[in-house]
């Protein structure tokens, strides 16, 4: 029996032949009419994208060519297509979702009037591995993605919503800067560790509000000495900790001159602590304003979950864990 194989676009111009196992029996090209349908294969870069045009019969109509990742490149491609048939209708274009390089091309084509698929590059190096056809080098990959489409061996892929591509951005970035923080935060406690190793029985908390006024303004035993008691007191006392006065000033100063930590390079070492937690005071501030922004979008999305049983979602901000 001839079970049609046909893709999304309905003029699709072949169906597999295939007996009842299931097993594929061979390939039964259909012109509709005399009509003759078109495969586009892209192969995906980051300046420039490699094209060829192959017909239902896996003939080449087109050889392929080069056109830049850019709107120039981009009406190269169109006036191509259109040198070989002025109706978008017969066309198919195929391209691998290669990292991030596809997006510009694939939204372009998506508000063409042109039929676009996009699959994983994974599905397409079977195919790239047992291809026997001898092609030259730099048309072998387009060809072989022209050729995937073709067959009609593919699962299709798309982009995301506006929304869900937005979410998805604005939480890799926060992940990016939660991790980018924390490694800024082992940086000063290791230069901490080396010039001011009692540093740590001073703070329940080293980056705390009062710990991180204290380390911007002066991190080792010798700035603190320097700094007469009430100049430390007023350091000491940030807003929301007012209950650190002279005694814990005195407390931190009696520490600082008993530390007995390395004298070498101090200077170097004090200022790298000041630009690490300046760094982390703004990392800080940019991860608060992310959660605020996810926070807003998650909104608009009619669900309730936030978490799976035993693990927090990491793109969920803190905030909407319940």
């Amino acid at each position: 029996m001839l079970i049609s194989r046909m893709r999304e676009h309905q003029r699709f111009p072949l169906i597999l032949k295939q007996g009842a196992s299931g097993k594929q029996l061979g390939i039964v090209r259909i012109i509709w009419g005399g009509f003759s349908m078109y495969i586009v294969g892209i192969d995906v870069a980051k300046r420039s994208h490699e094209a060829i045009v192959i017909d239902d019969s896996g003939s080449t109509v087109h050889k392929a060519f080069n056109f830049k990742n850019d709107a120039d490149g981009f009406r190269k491609l169109l006036s191509v297509l259109d040198s070989v048939s002025a109706d978008p209708a017969d066309f198919i274009i195929g391209m691998e979702s290669t990292s991030h390089y596809w997006l510009a091309l694939f939204s372009n084509l998506t508000k063409s009037p042109y039929t676009v698929h996009m699959f994983n590059p994974i599905q397409s190096n079977a195919l790239r591995d047992m291809y026997i056809r001898q092609t030259k080098t730099d048309e072998r990959d387009c060809f072989i993605i022209a050729e995937v489409i073709r067959f009609g061996r593919y699962s299709q892929g798309s982009m995301p919503p506006a929304d869900i591509y937005a979410l998805r951005e604005m939480c890799r970035a926060r992940f990016f800067m939660v991790d980018m923080t924390s490694d800024l935060k082992r940086k000063v406690i290791a230069l901490l560790d080396q010039v001011f190793p009692e540093y740590e029985t001073l703070f329940t908390d080293i980056f705390g509000l009062t710990s991180s006024a204290l380390l911007c303004t002066c991190p080792t035993p010798a700035e603190i000495l320097a700094v007469d008691t009430e100049k430390l007191i007023e350091l000491i006392s940030v807003p929301r900790h007012k209950r650190f006065g002279r005694q814990k000033a005195e407390q931190i100063r009696s520490v600082a001159k008993k530390s007995f930590g390395v004298l070498l390079g101090n200077d170097a070492i004090n200022g790298l602590i000041k630009q690490y937690m300046e760094h982390i005071r703004f990392s800080q501030q940019q991860i608060m304003e992310l959660d605020e922004n996810i926070a807003a979008l998650f909104s608009k999305f009619d669900t309730p979950i936030t978490t799976v049983p035993g693990v927090v979602l990491s793109w969920a901000p803190l905030s909407l864990v319940r």
